[in-house]
């Protein structure tokens, strides 16, 4: 395996690769020597692209780090010798970040604590790392799984948007690295579970309780946006909880900058066979809409983690496949303030496939209960999301909304949340669903490099496999506030910037 921030003539080190055998050179192929070369042409290239790509990055992250600190050195009433004092922290920062840039981090680095989400291509785990005894939120994918199932774009997708996200409204992205068999990512750990344990926990929400909800939510949304990305899962599932009960976005996998539409296999698994869908709807008895409701919230959290998914909160034009833009994650916004309001999503069926005909006849199937109370305020602002036409298509139209006429959009995070996290410890996951440890035994058995399809660059190991991942690894500037070596600073918050590398 090619090991993305070590030089291209000589990639990693001896002992990272002892367990390579020196017939590892022989490519197993009908055509060895044209395999080999193109295979070890193709990563140098990659990786050269990469390099360049993080150093210029760099320089540039670098400088605004600069840049912000003398701008907020001007609106702060400091002397001469403290403001001189705030550069040399910087520069000290400075200085441990490239350190921290030369460690190799892997697996064994961090001890396991619990396992706190699972999904069809790998867990989430609260971590504690063992040198500076730090918690953190370890998402772990297998790499052949996200090759086999055509998910490579998606978590690259993923870490970039983490790598790039610079605000209170995204989790955090400490580190990214890999090794033989596993991709992982070192997130920030946000202990107040996600918003669907809360929704499962309260069933509905008052109009002010998911207004402030939905306003963060919003926030959230707008961040992404503002980087050049669309989210394109927002969900119930994908909103985390700080301690202080806040939210965060996560699981930012389906993320695009435009560049390609939702994939269709994504649809097809979702359609399948509308002959068979058909012919068993109506050899099977329909369930009330009560039992449908109960059927729907026992099965939620395994639908949720499933391969497939839930479309409950995918927008229509993502189904047609006709190109969309922002406002796809808006109806989403809606549908999410529907089943806090109401109790459950508005197209909800004993099946997707009905589901997703219902998102694409939403104007005859969106019906809000008469009997629940709700303000006209509400009413129409789901009415105003959750459509085909006429949709709400930036944040700035949203906020605007009467619905949201009492809140202040720049102290929002400062306010109380409505539900506020209880945790007995740092390490307390009450908040998440249990799961059981997997045998990790597939892991071992893969850390010997396959023979077959192998090419070499220096001394090392590229596989086939591998080559998607050159350029993954990842840490961030934040880790300098995380090193054991680094105690809190009066300049640690001022910049929060991250660095490719």
């Amino acid at each position: 395996m090619i090991n993305d921030h070590e030089s291209v003539i000589n990639v990693g080190s001896d002992e990272e690769y002892d367990e390579v055998e020196d017939d590892t050179t022989i490519i197993n192929s009908s055509d060895p020597l044209s395999r080999f070369t193109l295979d070890k042409s193709l990563a140098a290239k990659m990786y050269i692209e990469q390099y360049y790509i993080n150093v210029q990055q760099s320089v540039k992250e670098r400088g605004q780090r600069r840049k912000d600190l003398e701008t907020k050195l001007e609106n702060m009433k400091l002397s001469s010798k403290e403001q001189n004092d705030l550069r040399k922290e910087l520069d000290k920062k400075e200085s441990d970040y490239m350190r921290i840039k030369r460690l190799r981090l892997k697996r064994s680095d961090f001890e396991l604590i619990k396992i706190i989400g699972r999904g069809a291509f790998g867990e989430v785990s609260l971590v504690r790392h063992k040198e500076s005894n730090d918690l953190y939120a370890m998402k772990r994918l297998k790499k052949s799984e996200m090759l086999k199932k055509e998910q490579v774009a998606h978590v690259r997708a993923e870490r970039d948007v983490l790598a790039s996200a610079n605000n209170d409204w995204v989790v955090k992205l400490y580190y990214s690295f890999q090794d033989d068999s596993y991709l992982y990512l070192i997130m920030e750990y946000l202990p107040g579970g996600d918003m669907m344990s809360l929704l499962i926990k309260y069933d509905i929400f008052t109009e002010d309780q998911a207004r402030f909800y939905i306003a963060e939510t919003l926030l959230a949304i707008e961040s992404v946006h503002n980087l050049g990305y669309i989210h394109r899962d927002i969900k119930p599932d994908n909103l985390l909880l700080d301690k202080e009960g806040h939210v965060k976005l996560c699981d930012l996998g389906l993320c695009t900058g435009f560049h390609r539409l939702h994939s269709s296999e994504f649809y097809q698994m979702l359609v399948g066979d509308a002959m068979t869908i058909k012919m068993k709807l109506i050899e099977s008895t329909p369930l009330t809409q009560t039992e449908r409701i109960q059927s729907w919230k026992k099965a939620r959290r395994a639908l949720a983690y499933s391969a497939v998914g839930t479309p409950d909160y995918t927008a229509p034009e993502v189904f047609l496949q006709v190109g969309y833009g922002k406002e796809v994650d808006w109806w989403s916004l809606g549908v999410i303030l529907y089943e806090m309001v109401v109790g459950h999503p508005p197209f909800l069926s004993d099946n997707t496939t009905e589901t997703c005909l219902k998102i694409l006849n939403c104007k005859e199937t969106l019906h809000i209960p008469n009997d629940m109370g709700l303000s006209r305020e509400v009413i129409d602002l789901i009415k105003r999301l959750v459509c085909e036409k006429d949709r709400l298509k930036t944040a700035d139209e949203i906020k605007l909304h009467p619905f949201f006429k009492n809140i202040n959009w720049d102290t929002i995070r400062k306010q109380k949340a409505p539900f506020i996290p209880e945790l007995k410890s740092p390490t307390d996951t009450s908040n998440f669903d249990e799961y059981e440890a997997l045998d990790d035994a597939e892991s071992q058995k893969n850390k010997t490099p396959n023979k077959r399809h192998t090419s070499i660059i220096g001394k090392n190991v590229v596989k086939d496999k591998d080559l998607a991942f050159i350029g993954f690894t990842y840490k961030g500037f934040d880790a300098v506030n995380k090193s054991p070596s680094h105690q809190r600073r009066p300049v640690d918050g001022i910049f929060n910037n991250n660095n490719n590398q």
